[in-house]
C-alpha cells in the first residue's frame, strides 16, 4: 500500500544515511575491533587471513608485487611462456632441486589474475628486457601485444 513516489526517495535517503554512518564507525577503528574479533574464531581465521591475503595483492597499487620477466620452458622443453618472478623458491624445494629457485607467476591470458605459479631452477630463467607492464599487456592481448624493441627483425 506504499506508493513508489514515497518509498523510493524515503529508501535513498535512508540508505545513504546508513552509508554515511557505516564510513564513519568504519574510519573511527570499528573494523579493526571486528577483524579482531574474526580472528580469534578458529575455521574463519585461517580463511579470513588467506583471503585478506589475497585481496591485499590484488587491490594494492602501490607496492611491487613482480621482480622481474623471466622466459622459461614451460609446460615442457621447446615450449617458452613469459613468467613473472613474484620471489625466491621455497626452502624445500630449493633442498630437493639441489640448487636455488625462484617462483614464477605465469598468467592466463586475456585474465592475468589466474593462471600457474611453478616453481623453476633459477639457472633455467632467461630474464627478458620488458617491463612488467608490458609483459601483463602482452598477456591481456594474447600475445598481440609485442613491445617494439622485441619484436623480430
Amino acid at each position: 500500500y506504499l506508493r513508489p513516489h514515497w518509498v523510493v526517495p524515503i529508501f535513498s535517503v535512508v540508505f545513504l544515511l546508513f552509508l554515511y554512518i557505516l564510513g564513519k564507525l568504519l574510519a573511527a577503528g570499528i573494523w579493526d575491533i571486528f577483524e579482531r574479533g574474526l580472528l580469534r574464531l578458529p575455521i574463519v581465521r585461517s580463511v579470513y587471513r588467506s583471503v585478506r591475503k589475497v585481496t591485499n595483492f590484488l587491490f594494492t597499487e602501490n607496492q611491487q608485487h613482480y621482480k622481474r620477466v623471466v622466459a622459461i620452458q614451460y609446460p615442457r622443453k621447446g615450449i617458452w611462456s613469459i613468467g613473472l618472478v613474484t620471489s625466491e623458491g621455497v626452502s624445500l624445494v630449493n633442498e630437493a632441486a639441489r640448487e636455488p629457485t625462484v617462483t614464477v607467476l605465469l598468467p592466463g591470458s586475456p585474465t592475468p589474475i589466474t593462471g600457474y605459479c611453478v616453481m623453476v631452477p633459477t639457472r633455467e630463467t632467461y630474464d627478458l628486457r620488458m617491463t612488467i607492464d608490458q609483459a601483463l599487456q602482452f598477456y591481456i592481448s594474447c600475445g598481440v601485444s609485442v613491445p617494439p624493441h622485441q619484436m623480430r627483425s
